[in-house]
């Protein structure tokens, strides 16, 4: 309980570093935006040290003697690990109100109107809901392993792990994308979306041939040979993570500048019953395999209907892939 509490701490500020976040995002200061996103990882490193502390041994070059290097000021374990991420969140948090401080302080007792705070509520809540179920859609395969008592759930997660690195690509490009989708006009936007999700679509392409060439000889070694079964796995998740790739971008048009983020449910809807009907199928006998190919065919089809909600708002003719004429 004691452990629960310290962590559930850190969600106030969380919250305040997400929300500003996104306000930098939508103004276009990517540079404090990205310093608000590393500093967490950052502080929480320093005070693992701190707080938990390393012991390392090593061998001067030079004159070939062993070297033992300890770093700890309190030794807390497990409690000093959640303090030390705790720590890093509020003081982020801490940094972001100040940074941003011109931002919100004219604005800290001014009242929104009834209506206008009732749609932020509503948006935000929808948005909420959509992340949540996407985030159990796409993990649920591993409640399919883990009841065939399988013992490659852990070569499934480091699978997943390494495909999904191929996404930073394409966050980078939304994140970059944000303003022009938001505040400029309809035209220029869906252009906007439309160069950089295929942009996207270049790039985590280009990644994804580069990981599944190099993932045979390279995982083994960074891993260890058990982790070898997590290389076939990878290679089958990344045509759903290449066709998945844009979403990040697409999302931007459909959820925010439109404020249908209840579109948004539909990929995700689809990909659930691919996802679930093909893991029941091919996990008992593929394994992890098995496991990749229902998660990324539940990639396939998400994407797919992102590109069509996208299409439709933005009155795309899908045979010029410009603006359809009346």
């Amino acid at each position: 309980l004691g452990l629960a509490i310290l962590a559930a701490v850190a969600l106030a500020p969380t919250a305040i570093r997400q929300t500003m976040s996104g306000i930098l995002v939508g103004l276009s200061r990517v540079r404090l935006w990205s310093y608000l996103q590393i500093a967490p990882q950052i502080l929480a490193f320093i005070g693992f040290f701190l707080f938990v502390g390393v012991d390392g041994q090593f061998t001067l070059p030079l004159v070939d003697e062993d070297v033992t290097l300890r770093i700890q000021l309190f030794e807390l374990g497990v409690e000093g690990a959640i303090l030390a991420w705790t720590l890093g969140h509020t003081i982020t948090a801490l940094i972001a109100l100040i940074a941003t401080r011109r931002l919100w302080l004219p604005h800290l007792t001014t009242r929104l109107p009834r209506g206008t705070a009732s749609r932020l509520i509503r948006l935000a809540l929808a948005m909420g809901a959509v992340n949540v179920i996407v985030y159990v859609n796409y993990r649920i395969e591993f409640l399919f392993l883990e009841r065939e008592g399988t013992s490659d759930v852990g070569n499934y997660r480091t699978a997943t792990t390494v495909a999904e690195t191929l996404w930073i690509i394409t966050t980078a490009i939304a994140t970059a994308s944000w303003a022009t989708v938001l505040h400029e006009r309809e035209g220029r936007a869906a252009a906007t979306v439309l160069r950089a999700s295929l942009k996207g679509l270049l790039y985590v392409g280009a990644g994804a041939i580069v990981l599944a060439l190099v993932a045979p000889s390279v995982l083994p070694r960074i891993y260890g040979e058990d982790f070898e079964p997590a290389v076939s796995a990878v290679q089958w998740l990344l045509p759903g993570i290449l066709a998945y790739g844009p979403v990040s971008v697409l999302s931007i048009y459909v959820s925010v500048r439109h404020r249908r983020p209840h579109l948004a449910l539909v990929g995700p809807a689809l990909s659930i019953i691919v996802t679930t009907g093909l893991a029941f199928w091919l996990i008992p006998s593929r394994g992890i395999d098995g496991a990749a190919m229902a998660s990324s065919a539940g990639y396939i089809v998400s994407a797919a209907a992102a590109w069509i909600m996208f299409a439709r708002l933005a009155g795309l003719s899908w045979r010029r892939l410009a603006p359809a004429s009346a």
